[in-house]
């Protein structure tokens, strides 16, 4: 079937009628940690869908800045400019490096207004969005770094697998903190037998130890971002589909 090239979950979402009548526009789009994508206010007029790999959301004032949210193969950007034809609000920056497909604004917002299955994977987008960034806001605001640290680690593991590559310097602009701060973070969780860490690598070895560091600063919204739900309403305890 057509779906089986695509890992992004908007793409596979749709029946294969309309995923024909995207497929002759899609593009293969391929980055590296750091990469920036785009800048908050910037004119796009493309549609990213990423396969694999971790993208996340900076919120800047002046010459500070925190990531706010991160979107995976469960998610596009940038819905907002999709539906409502504004402007990004936020930077966005690659935190692991990845690929994906690129498509021209116009004809996938032409199907957005027929296709029903694009409407809801649309809706769901920028609900779950909100919510990440709600619980982000609380992570920033309440937790250790070390509890910040692991919920990045878990967010990045759910889109990317056990092991990926990323550096000290990108995960402290994440976390908007300093970067000798982020190596001890690190240091103390690999201490503890939750993860591996290597100059531009992390390797997660122990899961449950690792949401049990997070504590509640990683839960329902990062979770419902990243897994597909299964019957019931009851969320898968790992991995995307």
């Amino acid at each position: 079937m057509m779906h089986d090239g695509f890992q992004n979950r908007v793409l596979r979402s749709l029946p294969e009628r309309e995923l024909n009548v995207l497929s002759p526009n899609l593009i293969s789009w391929k980055w590296s940690d750091g990469d920036v994508i785009f800048r908050a206010g910037q004119t796009t007029d493309v549609v990213f869908l990423p396969d694999n790999g971790i993208l996340a959301l900076f919120a800047r004032a002046g010459v500070k800045s925190l990531a706010v949210g991160a979107v995976g193969k469960e998610g596009m950007l940038d819905a907002a400019a999709v539906v409502l034809d504004t402007r990004p609000r936020f930077d966005v920056v690659a935190l692991t490096p990845g690929s994906g497909h690129q498509i021209e604004m116009e004809p996938f917002r032409e199907l957005a207004e027929s296709s029903q299955a694009l409407q809801k994977s649309l809706l769901a987008i920028a609900a779950t969005m909100q919510d990440v960034i709600a619980s982000t806001a609380v992570a920033n605001g309440h937790g250790s770094i070390e509890q910040r640290l692991a919920r990045w680690i878990l967010m990045c593991q759910d889109r990317v697998g056990d092991v990926f590559r990323i550096s000290h310097r990108v995960l402290a602009e994440a976390l908007g903190s300093r970067r000798p701060g982020v190596t001890v973070a690190l240091h103390a969780l690999e201490g503890d037998g939750l993860i591996r860490s290597r100059r531009l690598e992390i390797e997660v070895r122990d899961r449950r130890g690792l949401e049990m560091a997070a504590g509640a600063f990683y839960d329902g919204a990062e979770a419902a971002s990243a897994h597909p739900r299964q019957a019931g309403g009851q969320v898968s305890s790992h991995g995307l589909s």
